[in-house]
């Protein structure tokens, strides 16, 4: 957590192994990323790198300082790390030899990915190359967790070029959101399945995505006033149990 990684940071550099470091300079960046605070995020990811690790734990610790690019809408920054991650070294290595496992396939999918999501946003054709790059391997490994990611991701590149298939890809993107329950990968996939509907269809997305968001501000609205039940009795109990002491 990072109530515990801000304990050890001052001891950090008293530690021999540097994976406990590396660990910790993890939760920050995470925690900045979460934060958007992109800035600090850049910090603790380049500090992660800089330490004497393993060629995965490097190879990560670059794969964030790439996505801290992105989210900063540094694109061309972002893309240039990750085709070097992509190409050489860890995973550069893994693709050419072909043994990669799952987990760090899924990773380089990820990567591949975030190259298109760039190069989209960029305005550059290039980005459907790597979006059917990275949507073959996810298939391959049944990524149920990434799916739908690609195909919006699809979707989006095809929204003012060719509707139907924007529509194809998103329908396969709310499917896929539904199995999985992904709030923000179903809200995504409705607003691009309104975008490319017309007449009744879109009147029927556009019910569905309001009874979506209504049934989830519910939900966190019980789950807040859930919250404040618990803190009150809480209190309350405090109370009752300090009054007794005093009797």
């Amino acid at each position: 957590s990072e109530a515990t990684a801000t304990k050890v940071l001052p001891h950090l550099k008293y530690l021999k192994k540097p994976r406990f470091a590396w660990e910790t300079y993890k939760i920050f960046v995470e925690n900045y990323l979460a934060a958007n605070d992109y800035d600090n995020a850049l910090i603790y990811a380049k500090k992660a790198y800089n330490l004497k690790t393993s060629a995965r734990r490097k190879t990560n610790a670059l794969a964030n300082i790439a996505l801290v690019y992105m989210r900063q809408k540094h694109y061309k920054k972002a893309i240039k790390v990750y085709k070097k991650l992509t190409t050489y070294g860890y995973y550069g290595n893994k693709k050419k030899t072909n043994t990669f496992k799952d987990f760090e396939l899924q990773d380089y999918a990820i990567m591949k990915n975030n190259i298109g999501i760039c190069y989209a946003d960029l305005g550059d054709s290039r980005a459907l190359l790597y979006y059917q790059e990275a949507l073959k391997i996810r298939l391959k490994l049944n990524d149920l967790s990434n799916l739908s990611h690609s195909y919006s991701g699809l979707s989006q590149f095809y929204l003012k070029s060719n509707l139907s298939l924007a529509k194809k890809y998103a329908k396969i993107a709310y499917k896929y959101s539904c199995k999985i329950n992904a709030y923000s990968q179903k809200k995504n996939a409705l607003k691009i399945l309104i975008k490319s509907s017309r007449g009744n269809v879109l009147k029927k997305y556009c019910e569905i995505y309001i009874q979506f968001t209504d049934s989830v501000n519910k939900s966190q609205l019980t789950q807040k006033e859930q919250s404040a039940n618990i803190k009150y009795n809480f209190k309350k109990n405090t109370t009752v149990s300090n009054f007794k002491k005093l009797e």
